[in-house]
């Protein structure tokens, strides 16, 4: 998952030669994120199972203006490393000393800082400099950090390696005339219950982010859970009933609804597998009382911590239960009937011709949503309109 996946993550490895653009099917940042997030609950349950008596940090950062703050002599000296021929360094250098201006009555400057925005090229610069820190934490560190352009999270149970690559962090951001932003950057250490009750006598870590670690719109306790932030949640619904309150059709009323609940749902993650804590006496409790009746022989008995010990690398049923653990719970689908069954292969149809011809992304669980919307509502709006698709769609305007 780590090389696959999140290694220079927004660079595609592939070419769609009929369009010519970068193919991001596989790519996709809100879903390599929300993997993310799944991974991170893995890691904190198994370890709070399988290490109780260790905490385990984990941390997340971001760039301070980044994009606009990136320097073209730093670029310029990445691209020459890695072989980059002086005729194409030339038309790097004009790309990115592009003139521009602010207002169309003020003259002409050139830009000596930064990249321009939404740009292929851009991107590249970016996750080549960036590139340059993940792999100098992981030779250094033998920490992976987990990241999405500069929004960047990593965690370990060696509190003296997450320290570490903190501060080598800090070092090369330096180093490339960069900085973090101290609001956006946290670290959480979790703790299991059985020492969260000597936590006076742990030492608080200064090197580390003081601020929590967010996901969306979630906070990381230090008890492994993550809880909604209330005090972000509020504003935002303040702000989405005042927007709602001044809509003024019903069509602008929906589409603002639907917009922050779709926002929502997204930055409160979703449903996955979860494993529960387990008892050592289980092992040996007896099979007809809900045991395993693990037989406990006094000559060759060893203790539970020699047993136990490294079983996340030895023991083939740890990697099963990692694995089943990262799997998001399966969305059901309603039965259609042979009718509806047939409405929804041409609504899929219709669809994915809009988008194509927009150019925009369908979500992959629209299919499931329309098919539950057929199931509950489709004899309704057959038997009033007479047909389920009574609008022209070939003139559907995307808002």
């Amino acid at each position: 998952m780590q090389e696959d996946e999140y290694w220079i993550a927004l660079l595609s490895s592939e070419l769609n030669y009929n369009s010519y653009t970068f193919n991001y099917e596989n790519r996709n940042k809100f879903d390599l994120k929300s993997k993310l997030f799944y991974l991170i609950n893995v890691e904190i349950q198994l370890h709070k199972i399988l290490q109780p008596n260790k905490p385990f940090t984990v941390v997340s950062a971001d760039l301070e203006w980044f994009g606009p703050s990136i320097s073209h002599e730093i670029i310029h000296i990445f691209l020459e490393f890695c072989g980059i021929s002086q005729i194409w360094l030339d038309f790097f250098d004009r790309f990115l000393k592009q003139p521009i201006y602010y207002k169309s009555n003020e003259n002409i400057c050139q830009r000596q800082r930064g990249v321009p925005i939404s740009h292929s090229l851009s991107c590249l610069f970016a996750e080549l400099l960036l590139f340059g820190l993940d792999l100098y934490i992981y030779q250094n560190t033998d920490i992976f950090i987990y990241r999405l352009h500069d929004d960047m999270w990593f965690f370990n149970s060696q509190s003296t390696k997450i320290e570490q690559a903190w501060t080598l962090m800090n070092e090369y951001i330096q180093m490339i005339g960069l900085k973090f932003n101290e609001d956006k950057c946290g670290s959480t250490q979790i703790l299991s219950s059985n020492i969260r009750s000597h936590i006076n006598e742990l030492s608080t870590n200064i090197i580390l982010p003081q601020k929590d670690v967010k996901w969306g719109l979630l906070t990381l306790q230090s008890s492994g859970r993550f809880i909604i932030h209330q005090e972000t949640i509020r504003s935002l619904l303040d702000e989405m009933k005042i927007r709602l309150t001044n809509a003024t059709t019903i069509l602008e009323w929906i589409n603002l609804y639907n917009n922050y609940i779709d926002f929502f749902m997204r930055n409160f993650g979703q449903c996955a597998n979860i494993l529960g804590e387990i008892c050592e006496t289980w092992f040996y409790w007896p099979l007809t009382r809900g045991g395993l009746e693990f037989i406990h022989d006094d000559e060759t008995l060893i203790t539970f911590d020699e047993y136990i010990k490294r079983r996340e690398i030895h023991l083939s049923h740890w990697k099963s239960v990692y694995t089943n653990m990262l799997t998001i719970t399966p969305v059901l689908s309603p039965t259609l009937t042979n009718n509806f069954a047939g409405h929804m292969k041409i609504f899929r149809d219709k669809i994915t011709q809009i988008s194509s011809k927009n150019h925009y992304r369908v979500n992959n669980d629209s299919d499931n949503y329309l098919e539950w919307l057929l199931f509950y509502y489709g004899e309704q709006i057959q038997s009033t309109f007479n047909q389920l698709d009574f609008i022209d769609s070939e003139n559907y305007l995307l808002v």
